[in-house]
């Protein structure tokens, strides 16, 4: 497996920060100095039904979640109003990674399809 590794630059001053991304001095932007992963995974499988439902509950401690379909067949992802004609398309085998805190709705058309889902959370979640 490769790692992609992000250089960490901690420049002495704002000036030497917007030289070191390419902006001019003075130039106005927001800078990301640090970046913190969640502090737990949690996995969970679930089968989506003809029926709408909820894969996962809200939780404002989540920070991403992983959802797989499994299945043979198409299913369909999003909020509430998901229904098996909108929604988001998951194709049988693909995967979808969203930095989602509240509620993931899904329904197939007809059948029961199996998805496995894995979230990030921080701690005490």
């Amino acid at each position: 497996m490769t790692q992609n590794l992000i250089p960490v630059y901690r420049p002495d001053t704002e000036e030497d920060l917007a030289l070191a991304v390419g902006l001019p001095p003075g130039a106005d932007a927001t800078y990301i100095i640090g970046f913190r992963g969640a502090s737990n995974v949690k996995s969970f499988r679930y089968n989506a039904r003809s029926e709408k439902g909820i894969a996962i509950q809200t939780n404002p401690s989540r920070r991403t979640v992983t959802v797989k379909n499994q299945g043979a067949n198409d299913v369909f992802i999003g909020g509430e109003d998901v229904t098996g004609e909108q929604g988001y398309l998951l194709s049988a085998t693909d995967a979808l990674t969203l930095e989602l805190s509240g509620e993931l709705w899904v329904v197939t058309v007809s059948t029961v399809e199996p998805l496995h889902i894995i979230t990030e959370v921080d701690a005490g979640s």
